[in-house]
């Protein structure tokens, strides 16, 4: 979630993470200092 570059395995981490915590219904916070606008 940084400017750093990710390893693939990073990456499938990430998703393992988040999806666990999605799918247990987990409050998670991600910051970031990415404007808004480059998400869309």
């Amino acid at each position: 979630l940084g400017a750093q570059a990710s390893t693939p395995w990073v990456k499938e981490k990430l998703d393992q993470l988040l999806t666990h915590r999605f799918n247990s219904e987990l409050p998670t916070v991600i910051v970031t200092i990415t404007p808004s606008y480059s998400f869309r």
